[in-house]
């Protein structure tokens, strides 16, 4: 979720950037007139693009800015800003895998044997 505004006359935080060009990149319909951006929390001329080709698909006046809660990131990112599912806004554990509740740690538990057998190499 972006806690401030991203694109022309934006706030422009990084971490609000990176994820505006995460979700540009995930969008199959932008990869036919888009390059790939690099995700890098810096806002310039290709992120820029980007923003602008999703509000023409719907705005006869694109800003250029994408506001929290706004339209275009409703747009955008539909699962996490119209009807969640609970599912996008989960993290994911230390082993990489999403989390939904359950603990997973105790699956790795082993008998004192082994683990001492790793470590003694």
């Amino acid at each position: 979720m972006l806690s401030s505004s991203v694109g022309s006359k934006g706030v422009n935080k990084s971490d609000d950037i990176k994820t505006v060009q995460q979700i540009i990149n995930l969008r199959d319909d932008l990869r036919k007139v888009l390059p790939k951006l690099v995700v890098d929390g810096r806002f310039g001329a290709k992120t820029q693009a980007g923003i602008d080709q999703i509000q023409s698909n719907f705005m006869q006046k694109p800003d250029g800015r994408i506001d929290p809660y706004g339209t275009t990131i409703k747009k955008m990112w539909p699962i996490a800003y119209g009807k969640p599912t609970g599912l996008a806004v989960r993290g994911t554990d230390s082993y990489g895998a999403g989390h939904h509740g359950a603990s997973r740690g105790h699956e790795f538990m082993t008998e004192p044997t082994t683990i001492q057998a790793l470590g003694s190499k």
